[in-house]
């Protein structure tokens, strides 16, 4: 549905789609097969009309912020295409292995066969945390999402997971989601894993946990995993005996700790986005309600022309490689001194600017 009877003496568009936004249409959105919002519905929504200088301050305001939330997430996705390109620079697609390294079996440099977690439901008045599907996926555990679980110690035991441990979905009804895995990097507390979750663990000093677990997540570590998983009619799976047979282009170990150097400082890099990446939305949220609410006060933010400003452009984030050393060039997190520092006034000032 167009707004092309707008009047914009009255109501600036970019105000009325950051409102829009805000406030959310599911309370005017009908049809379960097929939702729609109407002309009448849509007209029956009132909208706060500060004075158009204002809105027009709001509105920058707003759009400013979504653009540095927009700019968070790019800069997440390039650190992860980073390390993707370096793995394949280091150590070549693990399908073609052109780089000729000696294939092993996973059977042959697992430090343990492959487990399956309890099926204990998740309790109240669980003592032990477990690891779900759901937290899963990341390079490192959502331990913030994970419930409590009682188990007996020797059913604890069995489903342990320790430093250095890598945790798979090894039972679920999308493909794209089978397979989708975490390392454990720390725990703070006794942890354990459901019953749709398998633990891998390799020999430590065969394989280092980093560079398997981007094995597993880069392109040609994914088609091989794919190619051993199995599926029934209700959902795709893989087995113990399944993923023992994988076979992993094994390149030498001190490459292996090469590459697990330039992860951690990547990661490192990319916990300051993640937490500057939440302050922003925080701050969004907060600056919406506030605006909306005629709480906020706008008297030194410059009203914006009415031309549209140029976009501007990121730049990319690149790596080098030379015989083998990797040089890798890191953007810092701009913003981040402000967003990060606490009450949302170091990010208004930020922003404001």
């Amino acid at each position: 549905m167009a707004l092309n009877e707008l009047n914009e003496k009255e109501c600036k568009l970019q105000y009325l789609a950051q409102y829009l936004r805000f406030r959310g249409l599911s309370d005017v959105t009908t049809g379960a097969a097929q939702p729609q919002i109407t002309r009448a519905n849509l007209e029956k929504i009132k909208i706060p009309l500060p004075p158009l200088d204002d809105q027009k301050r709001i509105a920058h305001l707003l759009s400013k912020v979504e653009w540095l939330i927009a700019r968070r997430k790019q800069h997440l996705q390039q650190l992860d295409d980073l390390l993707k390109s370096v793995f394949l620079e280091m150590f070549g697609d693990p399908v073609r292995n052109e780089k000729g390294w000696e294939t092993r079996l996973f059977s042959k440099i697992f430090s343990a066969q492959p487990r399956i977690g309890t099926t204990k439901p998740a309790t109240i008045d669980g003592a032990i945390s477990v690891i779900r599907v759901g937290e899963l996926g990341a390079f490192q555990v959502n331990f913030g999402n994970c419930k409590k679980v009682k188990l007996e110690n020797n059913e604890f035991e069995k489903c342990r997971v320790t430093e250095g441990d890598i945790l798979l979905a090894r039972a679920i009804a999308s493909q794209d989601h089978l397979g989708k895995a975490s390392l454990i990097t720390h725990l703070e507390q006794n942890t354990a894993f459901d019953s749709h979750v398998m633990r891998i663990r390799f020999r430590a000093e065969m394989v280092n946990p980093k560079f398997a677990y981007h094995w597993l997540k880069s392109d040609g570590g994914r088609n091989l995993f794919l190619r051993a998983a199995g599926r029934t009619s209700v959902q795709f799976n893989i087995n113990s005996r399944q993923i023992s047979a994988i076979k992993m282009p094994l390149p030498p170990f001190d490459l292996q700790i090469q590459f697990a150097a330039i992860v951690e400082k990547v990661e490192a890099l990319k916990s300051r986005y993640q937490q500057s990446l939440a302050d922003l939305e925080h701050l969004y949220g907060t600056l919406s309600q506030k605006a909306f609410k005629g709480e906020l006060d706008l008297s030194r933010v410059v009203v914006p022309l009415d031309k549209e400003e140029p976009a501007e452009v990121m730049e990319p984030i690149t790596t080098k490689l030379s015989d083998a050393q990797p040089v890798i060039e890191l953007p810092a997190p701009d913003f981040a001194p402000f967003v990060c520092a606490g009450p949302n006034r170091r990010a208004w000032g930020a922003i404001r600017r």
